[in-house]
């Protein structure tokens, strides 16, 4: 009786959560990084390496901020590009943080197989930057490689984020 119980809840909740967050147009970039209800992986991660713990939490934080949806175009003092939305700019653009992109790819680039860099080169800026915030791919990797890819998401968030606001 219990176990029917807890499913029934279960699925009340998943019911009223996906209810929530299609309501609210605020939710509209939650949804294409955290599309299914269940604990982000960042906090796996943070599970597996507990001194990435803050890193976890920042990238979970970003996650569910409020994204600009007016489109204003900001100014970067760091680079001089123009850009809407910083966390898409710091992890795709800004020249700034070249260096810490280079080192990103070059990570990146020893998870076999190449096609998956090559995927995610492909992708547009901002599909980009949701796939390294929700740390999911729908690309085909084995369970090491996507605990890599995860890893690397979660240490690469965190370095773009707090380099490009604390210089």
């Amino acid at each position: 009786m219990e176990t029917n119980s807890s499913q029934i809840y279960f699925e009340y909740e998943l019911k009223e959560w996906q209810q929530r967050i299609n309501i609210d147009s605020d939710f509209n970039i939650f949804k294409k990084i955290h599309k299914i209800f269940q604990p982000h992986p960042a906090w796996t991660v943070a599970l597996d390496f507990p001194y990435l713990r803050k890193q976890a939490n920042h990238i979970v934080s970003l996650c569910c901020l409020v994204h600009n949806t007016n489109s204003d175009i900001i100014l970067c003092d760091k680079c001089g590009k123009l850009f809407t939305d910083p966390c898409i700019h710091a992890i795709s653009s800004c020249d700034y943080l070249s260096d810490i992109r280079d080192e990103f790819w070059c990570e990146l680039l020893c998870i076999n197989p190449i096609t998956f860099s090559a995927f995610l080169g492909s992708l547009a800026d901002e599909d980009f930057c949701y796939i390294l915030l929700s740390c999911e791919t729908e690309f085909e990797l084995d369970c090491e490689q996507k605990k890599r890819f995860q890893f690397l998401c979660v240490t690469y968030v965190y370095k773009f984020c707090k380099t490009f606001s604390h210089s």
